[in-house]
């Protein structure tokens, strides 16, 4: 693809409510020229049609600031034999809090 410049115009940022037990999560979204945010729960979805080509969707998950490590997702199976994400490591393997890390983030 040549050199061509892309401009951000949505963010959705995966947000814990820290104030409910298990720290449940929603999307809190953001539209370029928007001063408003939608925050929901409901699976984020993306039609092709809907954007130009050269579009390019990228997800940035965040890393340890002690090891570097991704952290750690949890899976389950459910009674059809279908693997899903039970929750997330509430502490890296090196010992980082991530809980902590929740509450002093998303008060």
């Amino acid at each position: 693809m040549s050199d061509i410049k892309t401009e951000q115009v949505q963010q959705s940022i995966v947000t814990p409510d820290i104030y409910e037990d298990g720290h449940p999560c929603h999307f809190v979204s953001y539209h370029e020229g928007d001063m408003s945010e939608d925050s929901h729960s409901h699976p984020v979805v993306f039609n092709v049609s809907d954007y130009p080509s050269g579009t390019t969707i990228t997800l940035n998950i965040p890393t340890c600031p002690d090891c570097g490590e991704v952290r750690e997702t949890n899976y389950r199976t459910d009674d059809n034999g279908k693997t899903a994400v039970d929750n997330h490591a509430s502490e890296c393997e090196c010992g980082f809090d991530w809980i902590a890390w929740e509450d002093e983030n998303f008060d």
